[in-house]
């Protein structure tokens, strides 16, 4: 009942706020509506969306029934945005230190974030005022974390740009990994276990981290250079921060050229926007390729360091990879291949590692689409591991229908070999004239590790209309 009452309010909220922001006297202001529809399993989900300039509005809702249904809402209002907040550039990077890779879209993004209008929304709900890239500031919840921040960007000439920053985490509670409170066995008079090793949350009732920061930005044509220094205190924690420098130079010509280098260094008690201290110390990465219209080479390598032990031992945890690509096309045939190499050594001085290599392939024309990849992956304690994968498209019209297939197996190629399989069926219908209507529907058989087959079915349907 709870929930109705959610859903109900949330449509009345929803129409209310279109009646006031598109007015049917205006004229010369086109207003899109959109309403998609998705069915997965028992998973219903609903969106309904409205956008004019200067607005957008979008109701969510989704539940197992129509009678048991939650509620979202998310609002753009010129520079003013009320709902699921997706961070971007350095607030995204500095929450996750060590998540992205050399080629992340993360480090060419600016500092600022974004309402999510997508229909599966990131969990997290909050606001944000922001102009453009210049200024901003934000404030989300995520679970039992509180985090606002702001920002704002000041050009030095016309190559240099600096982006000063500030960011707050609050922790209203601490739980172990069993989902009891720390405090809460405190009260009932027992000690807690204290590992000598442990990368958990502080055992505090409440806690407030700081972060200031600034990134600096050196742009020539397509050369760049990017430069972020962290500093975060708490009251129960020492200072520490967090340093990155991003290089990325390319040219133009007949033969294109990249080269790219990311090194990373993070000092001790600097956590992450889960409040756990990050495995990592330190890396450093690089990248070079070259290419020449559809065919190219480019080589990658990185080697990282894990923390310190908090007891001594004989071996320091230190990780390297190795890695190339190779890939080219013409008419309508693309292929790829690719190789990745990672070593490293355990607490004991064991060496352990892997081994992989792609292999991917494509033909392309007006009508059709068939791709194929095979990987194999040469763990240096197991066995090896194999999968498989193909994918077919036909269009015609307004109507298409793809297929594809995936399996994955150990060693040998065999029955008592095969993991796991899978295979998806998806029709699809599109008509686009004054007017956007798509149906579709996807089949999909999937073997679990269990030995279970099941068959989920999914459908939808999205409407989107014009009006002036």
């Amino acid at each position: 009942m709870h929930r109705r009452k959610l859903l109900t309010l949330g449509f009345t909220i929803f129409l209310f706020l279109s009646a006031a922001f598109h007015p049917s006297s205006t004229e010369g202001v086109e207003t899109v509506m959109r309403i998609e529809s998705r069915l997965e399993e028992e998973l219903q989900k609903l969106k309904i969306e409205a956008i004019q300039p200067g607005f957008r509005c979008m109701l969510l809702s989704e539940g197992e029934s129509p009678l048991r249904q939650s509620a979202s809402i998310s609002l753009q209002w010129h520079s003013l945005g009320i709902g699921p907040v997706i961070r971007r550039g350095v607030i995204k990077e500095i929450e996750k230190p060590f998540q992205y890779s050399l080629n992340s879209q993360v480090y060419q993004q600016s500092a600022g974030c974004r309402i999510d209008f997508s229909l599966n929304p990131v969990p997290s709900y909050g606001a944000v005022w922001q102009d453009g890239s210049e200024y901003g500031f934000f404030m989300r919840e995520a679970e039992t974390l509180y985090h606002w921040g702001g920002w704002f960007s000041i050009e030095i000439g016309r190559k240099i740009l600096l982006e000063p920053w500030v960011y707050e985490m609050l922790q209203t509670s601490a739980f172990d990994e069993q989902g009891i409170s720390f405090n809460q066995v405190a009260e009932e008079g027992e000690a807690a276990a204290q590992p000598l090793q442990t990368n958990s949350m502080s055992i505090v009732q409440s806690q407030r981290a700081h972060t200031f920061g600034l990134n600096l930005i050196i742009q020539e044509g397509r050369q760049e250079c990017r430069y972020l220094w962290a500093l975060m205190y708490s009251a129960i924690g020492k200072p520490s921060s967090f340093f990155r420098s991003y290089v990325d130079l390319h040219s133009t010509g007949r033969f294109d050229w990249q080269l790219s280098i990311l090194g990373r260094w993070i000092g001790e008690g600097f956590e992450n926007s889960k409040g756990v201290l990050p495995q990592k110390k330190a890396s450093l990465s690089g990248l070079a390729g070259v290419n020449f219209d559809r065919s190219g080479l480019s080589i990658h390598g990185e080697i990282s360091r894990n923390k310190l032990p908090a007891v001594p031992l004989r071996y320091v945890e230190c990780e390297r990879e190795l890695g190339g690509k190779v890939y080219t096309g013409f008419s309508f045939f693309d292929c790829n291949s690719s190789f990745s190499h990672a070593w490293g050594f355990t607490e004991e001085g064991e060496r352990t590692g892997k081994y992989k290599h792609e292999a991917g392939f494509s033909l392309k024309t007006s009508g059709w689409n068939w791709k194929c990849r095979f990987a194999s992956r040469f763990p240096y304690t197991s066995v090896a591991e194999h999968s498989a994968k193909l994918e077919a498209r036909a269009s015609l019209g307004c109507l298409s229908i793809s297929a594809s297939g995936k399996l994955t197996w150990k060693q040998d190629l065999s029955r008592e070999a095969v993991e796991s399989w899978s295979a998806a069926l998806r029709g699809e219908y599109k008509r686009r004239a004054d007017d956007f209507v798509e149906l579709w529907f996807k089949l999909m058989a999937e073997r679990k590790r269990s030995g279970r087959v099941e068959l989920p079915l999914s459908i939808g349907l999205k409407v989107e209309t014009t009006t002036p």
